[in-house]
C-alpha cells in the first residue's frame, strides 16, 4: 500500500490543537448528560433521559472520543513506514496513561461504596475481592455491584464500558498496522490477535460503536491527504459543522447508526483538519480542559453521587428545582475540574514522564531474559 505524504499539521505547530480544545468540551458534555440522568433518578426514581438531545449530548460525546483515539493512534501507524512504532514504549505509556488515575477513580469508589454500605461487609471476602478485582481491570470482566450496594456503576455514571472498548482498540492496532502494509514484529503481532479476540470474546462489543474508530480512521487519511484541510478548517463552514453536530444529535436516541455516525464523522474530520470553531477549541480554558479531561470523564460521576446522594444537599427539598439544581450542577462542574487538575499535575503528568525510564528498564530486562534463553 502506498504512503500518503506527511501528516498535515496546523498552523499552530505539529500537534492538533483543536483536538486538544474538543477533548476539553466533551467531557464536560458528558458531566452534564449524567446530570441530567441525576435529575431524572431524583425526580422519578428511575435512571432516565427525557430527552434525545440530551441523550446523545453524552453517548455522541463518547463517539467523538473514540474518533479521537483512532485519529491520533492510526496517525502514528501511518506515520510508521518512515518511523516504526516502538511498540513496548505504545504499551508502556497506554498503561501508564490510563491506569494511575483510573485506581484513584475505583478507591473513591471503594469509599463511596464503604459509606453508602456504613462500612458493614454484606458479602463473603472471596465475593468482595472478585468484585473489586473486575473494576480494578477496567470492569474487563463486568461491573458488579460491590458489597451488596445496588446499582454500583451509577457511582461513577457508567463510564467504565467506554474504557474497555479503547483498551480493544489499543490491543488491536498493531493488526490494524500490519493490514496497513507496516512492519510489526511476529511477536507484537501474535499478542495483537491473541489479545483482541480475548478481549472480543469477554466484551462482546456493539460493531457499530467500533465503527467509531473507523470515522477518526478515515479522517486520518483525509487530514493526511490535504487537499481539503483549507476548506474543513474554514471559518464560514462551522455554522454548517455546528448544524451537523446538532443534527447527529437530534437524529436518533442511540449515534451507533450509519446517519448519526456518517454525521459526527464530517464534524470530527473537520475539526482535526484544524475548524476551531472560531477559536473555541483552541483557546487556553478549552486546552486547559483538555489537558484534565480523562480526569473529567472518570471523577464526575462519583462527585455528582457525593453531591446528590452522600452530602446533605441530598435533603434538600429545593433540590428539584431547576435553579438550585444548576446549581449544584455548576459546583459538581468546579470540584471534578478542580480535583482534575490535582490529579494531573500529581498523578498523570508524573506517570507519563516515566514512559521513557519504564520502558528502558523492561527493554534490558527483557534482551537480559534472552540471553539467559540463549545460555
Amino acid at each position: 500500500m502506498k504512503a500518503l505524504g506527511p501528516l498535515v499539521p496546523e498552523p499552530s505547530g505539529d500537534r492538533f490543537a483543536s483536538l486538544d480544545g474538543l477533548r476539553g468540551l466533551l467531557a464536560l458534555f458528558v458531566l452534564s448528560h449524567h446530570s441530567f440522568y441525576w435529575y431524572g433518578k431524583l425526580s422519578t426514581g428511575s435512571w432516565s433521559m427525557p430527552s434525545i438531545l440530551y441523550e446523545n449530548l453524552g453517548k455522541g460525546s463518547v463517539c467523538l472520543f473514540f474518533m479521537v483515539s483512532s485519529f491520533l493512534f492510526f496517525g502514528k501507524v501511518l506515520q510508521s513506514g518512515k518511523t516504526p512504532i516502538d511498540w513496548l514504549r505504545f504499551g508502556v505509556s497506554r498503561l501508564l496513561r490510563l491506569t494511575p488515575l483510573y485506581i484513584i477513580a475505583i478507591t473513591m469508589l471503594l469509599i463511596e461504596v464503604g459509606i453508602t454500605s456504613h462500612w458493614q461487609i454484606r458479602t463473603g471476602p472471596r465475593e468482595l475481592i472478585a468484585e473489586i478485582f473486575s473494576w480494578l481491570n477496567f470492569t474487563i470482566p463486568g461491573s458488579p455491584d460491590i458489597n451488596q450496594v445496588k446499582e454500583t456503576s451509577q457511582m461513577v455514571a457508567g463510564v467504565t464500558w467506554s474504557l474497555t472498548y479503547e483498551w480493544f482498540f489499543y490491543a488491536l492496532l498493531p493488526f490494524i498496522a500490519f493490514l496497513s502494509a507496516r512492519q510489526v514484529p511476529p511477536a507484537v503481532l501474535l499478542g495483537s490477535i491473541a489479545a483482541s479476540l480475548t478481549l472480543y470474546k469477554i466484551l462482546h462489543p456493539n460493531p457499530w460503536i467500533l465503527t467509531t474508530f473507523l470515522g477518526g480512521m478515515l479522517a486520518t487519511w483525509i487530514v493526511r491527504w490535504g487537499a481539503f484541510n483549507n476548506i474543513l478548517r474554514s471559518p464560514w463552514l462551522t455554522p454548517l459543522i455546528g448544524l451537523l453536530l446538532y443534527q447527529s444529535w437530534t437524529i436518533n436516541y442511540k449515534p451507533w447508526n450509519p446517519s448519526t455516525l456518517l454525521l459526527l464523522t464530517l464534524v470530527f474530520t473537520s475539526i482535526a483538519a484544524g475548524n476551531s470553531f472560531l477559536g473555541l477549541l483552541t483557546n487556553g480554558v478549552s486546552r486547559k480542559l483538555g489537558e484534565v479531561s480523562y480526569g473529567i470523564y472518570l471523577f464526575h460521576g462519583l462527585v455528582l453521587f457525593a453531591m446528590l446522594q452522600l452530602s446533605p444537599l441530598a435533603n434538600l427539598r429545593q433540590l428539584l428545582q431547576p435553579f438550585y439544581y444548576l446549581c449544584t450542577v455548576l459546583l459538581a462542574t468546579m470540584l471534578t475540574v478542580l480535583i482534575s487538575s490535582f490529579g494531573f499535575r500529581l498523578i498523570e503528568a508524573p506517570c507519563m514522564a516515566l514512559t521513557g525510564p519504564l520502558t528502558t528498564m523492561l527493554r534490558g530486562r527483557i534482551s537480559l531474559l534472552r540471553g539467559r534463553g540463549r545460555e
